[in-house]
């Protein structure tokens, strides 16, 4: 009788098993990092947008763009300019972001766009001289994703620390909307999620062990 029982419970097992494996649905937004420092014209006096990014980075496997060297291979940028000048203040304009460097990408308002020839699926930057509302980062999935950015400050501008994570996605391209705002774009990361179990493979691994004990309690 143990045997039999034993068996069904098995086979119960492996049904649910099944159902839940087939029924896995797609994340429905992506995870965003996002951090303002109203006024802010360095890092140091950023403590919200370090946290952001402190916070994306325990979280993805990136590659930088830090505007001091060439571009990493397979990657490209439309609109806007390398330099080492904003042209008016940090706070205002924008400043460099790298310790120990000097050049940043800077964005006197329109757009800026990043492709990729490997797709990814974790883009975060730092973003200073932050002053207009609705600034937002556009990419194509499935469907065409907008995410619109904190609301900046006029008369105080800042820094933005502004991320996000889309696992599964399939990104090629990336476009930031400065508006009528002068930014400056810096430490730019690209690239994945971290490897971390997704909840249906932590879901089935405790039933594994569930059915473990179980099994073992029968056998007893």
């Amino acid at each position: 009788m143990k045997e039999n029982t034993a068996s069904k419970f098995w086979k119960i097992l492996i049904v649910f098993s099944l159902l839940a494996g087939s029924s896995v649905p797609a994340l429905a937004a992506p995870t965003v990092y996002s951090g303002y420092d109203i006024g802010a014209g360095s890092l140091a006096a950023s403590p919200n947008a370090t946290s952001a990014a402190a916070g994306f980075d325990a979280a993805t496997s990136t590659s930088l763009i830090d505007f001091e060297s060439a571009l990493p291979a397979g990657v490209g940028i439309s609109g806007g300019s390398t330099t080492n000048n904003s042209g008016c203040s940090g706070p205002l304009c924008g400043y460099n972001t790298t310790l120990g460097g000097s050049s940043f990408q800077l964005v006197p308002g329109g757009s800026s766009t990043f492709t990729f020839t490997n797709p990814i699926e974790a883009f975060g930057a730092y973003f200073t001289g932050w002053q207009i509302v609705s600034e937002t980062l556009v990419y194509q999935n499935s469907s065409t994703v907008t995410l619109t950015m904190p609301p900046g400050n006029l008369a105080s501008g800042g820094t933005v620390f502004f991320g996000f994570l889309d696992p599964g996605a399939q990104i090629i391209s990336i476009t930031y909307n400065a508006l009528n705002d002068i930014v400056a774009v810096d430490d730019v990361r690209f690239g994945t999620a971290s490897s971390v179990p997704e909840p249906i493979s932590l879901v089935l691994m405790g039933l594994g062990l569930a059915g473990l004990a179980g099994f073992r309690r029968f056998r007893r």
